[in-house]
């Protein structure tokens, strides 16, 4: 089986748009029958998805200068003069997320039971995803003095300014540099009703570790917003750090069918049986600079350790790099259906019923840690 998918984001005209050409997302998958009762399979294929609203209408960002500020005793004498700048951080090359998806799987299916197995293994890697950008501009602002301050009056200003000054306006812009990676495998086991308890089961389980890495440049905005002086240089560094999970986790779906009074009761035990985390260490050194002027000034791996760029460099605390591994936690819960006729039934439920919510000590902290949420439980209404 083959498919071609035809994606044109905003679209201008059939062949064109607002936010680049249109993308082709093309994918195969094949079959073979290996033995009666099973089958292997494959597939490849790219997956498009559209960047979501706050990235394709990140809005203008208003930034307030302020040129004189009078705040006398009198309300009468107060005068507060701002030039208000626009800053447009829309991107210029919007185009859609694609992720790489490669997969291979096998089928069982005896001829003579109901039983039914599958497993899937997977990767699907994900270049160019959306995420935002910290930025620094800088802005040159006019500084105003009083030529005279009038009693009962505001103050009158002198025409020219008294000096021009620079400030940093920090603002999130929309990029396109993140990197995600999964790799899994999935399985399902399907078991026939017992015909002497009416009893069925379902076993599903999946291992998937993902990382992501962001390749974003990050501006110290940090030393222009907190600082008392503005900087003479702002020191840009390397975005996010990059992020590693494993997790290994089975569901147990028992349904039992009760003919006699109409029900349906579902048992589902997950079973979370291992999962770790990881934060790559962060570079304190700066990749460059920005200076007063808004240029931006590289540096090379020799310039990042110089002593005279020292001041550059960015405290990090590599708390989260430490790998972190919570120990294995169920979930039970429970479902009542009863059919009412015509398409009606009512449903009762209780997620996590025995309230099970271990705590375990945080290698990294030394902090209590909660495990699943805590009992809900309800009905529903449903109509077919």
């Amino acid at each position: 089986q083959a498919g071609l998918r035809f994606d044109n984001l905003n679209p201008t005209s059939p062949w064109a748009g607002r936010f680049g050409g249109p993308v082709l997302a093309p994918r195969l998958n094949a079959g073979l029958d290996l033995l009666p009762g099973l089958r292997a399979r494959a597939g490849y294929g790219l997956l498009t998805k559209a960047p979501t609203f706050n990235f394709l209408y990140p809005g203008p960002r208003f930034v307030d200068l302020v040129n004189f500020n009078y705040y006398a005793a009198n309300p009468a004498e107060r005068l507060v003069v701002m030039t208000t700048r626009v800053i447009d951080p829309t991107l210029a090359d919007y185009r859609p997320v694609q992720a790489r998806k490669r997969e291979v799987g096998l089928d069982w299916r005896p001829a003579r039971a109901d039983y039914r197995f599958s497993a899937t293994a997977f990767r699907e890697t994900t270049t160019g995803a959306y995420t935002d950008n910290r930025a620094v501009l800088p802005l040159p602002v006019a500084v105003l003095q009083a030529a005279a301050t009038p009693p009962g009056q505001p103050p009158i200003l002198d025409p020219r300014p008294a000096r021009i000054d620079t400030f940093f306006a920090a603002y999130d812009r929309p990029s396109r540099n993140q990197f995600i990676e999964t790799v899994g495998v999935e399985f399902v086991l399907d078991t026939p009703e017992l015909p002497q308890t009416g009893t069925s089961a379902q076993l599903s389980g999946a291992w998937l570790r993902t990382s992501s890495r962001d390749a974003s440049q990050l501006a110290d905005a940090n030393r222009v917003l907190t600082g008392t002086a503005v900087p003479g240089r702002v020191p840009v560094y390397g975005g996010g750090a990059g992020f590693r999970t494993e997790r290994f986790s089975t569901s147990l779906r028992l349904v039992q069918r009760l003919p006699a009074v109409g029900c349906v009761l579902t048992g589902l035990v997950q079973t979370v049986w291992w999962e770790t985390n990881q934060t790559e260490p962060v570079d304190p050194l700066p990749l460059g600079y920005v200076t007063r002027q808004g240029e931006f000034v590289p540096l090379s791996p020799a310039q990042r350790q110089a002593p005279e760029n020292q001041d550059l460099r960015r405290p990090v605390a590599n708390t989260f790099t430490t790998p972190e591994r919570l120990p294995a936690y169920w979930l039970l819960t429970l479902r009542l259906s009863k059919e009412l006729g015509a398409g009606t039934g009512l449903a009762f439920y209780a997620n996590n019923l025995p309230n099970h919510r271990p705590r375990y000590v945080s290698p990294r902290s030394g902090a209590y840690r909660r495990l699943n949420e805590p009992l809900f439980f309800g009905a529903e209404f449903f109509v077919r």
